[in-house]
């Protein structure tokens, strides 16, 4: 797994190196925030968030924060998409 997409290409020289195929010989997976896995030939697999989204949820919860500093502290899970790169 790939934190992102710089030890995505990172993973991928490695591999390379070594004669291994991403999708054959092994997979990858990895969190893609600019969209750069799916111009890429081999088969990832790749997580992605709507950052847009991301933003907009923060603004709301900082808003909420300002009028309310001592509200309840909440964990917010925002769903993602996930491409199995087959």
């Amino acid at each position: 797994a790939c934190a992102n997409e710089l030890g995505l290409l990172g993973a991928l020289h490695a591999l390379g190196r070594r004669g291994l195929a991403p999708g054959s010989d092994v997979h990858i997976v990895t969190r893609d925030s600019t969209r750069l896995a799916r111009f890429l030939p081999a088969k990832i697999g790749v997580h992605s968030v709507d950052m847009a989204g991301v933003g907009r949820k923060l603004i709301e919860v900082l808003e909420s924060r300002i009028i309310n500093p001592l509200g309840p502290v909440e964990t917010i899970l925002l769903k993602g998409d996930f491409d199995p790169g087959e």
